[in-house]
């Protein structure tokens, strides 16, 4: 399921991720930056980590963007409001306990 949602982020990768902390090596790799929601010490950030907030909200609420959101054993990718998820479950009742957003690169 982590391959296809760093697939859909545009995420190139040859090897199966195993974890959070190897997805966002991968994410690294590629050389494309990210925010963890939470590090930035904002109350709207963390309400949607272990919280009662669904995917459903989440995109309701994040409609343009790239993220990459874990929920129990499975991950996803949300871009623009279009969930990627391998599982086909759609944007349900399930609850996000981690979520990366995806920057776009610097043109500089």
């Amino acid at each position: 399921c982590t391959s296809v949602a760093l697939r859909a982020l545009g995420i190139p990768h040859n090897e199966t991720p195993i974890d959070g902390g190897h997805v966002m090596e991968l994410i690294r790799r590629a050389g494309v930056p990210f925010e963890v929601f939470g590090a930035r010490n904002r109350d709207d950030d963390y309400a949607w980590i272990g919280g009662k907030a669904t995917l459903r909200d989440f995109a309701r609420a994040h409609p343009v963007g790239r993220f990459y959101i874990a929920t129990r054993g499975h991950g996803m990718a949300l871009v623009d409001g279009v969930l990627t998820d391998a599982a086909d479950r759609g944007l349900d009742g399930r609850r996000p306990f981690s979520v990366l957003e995806l920057k776009r690169r610097s043109t500089r």
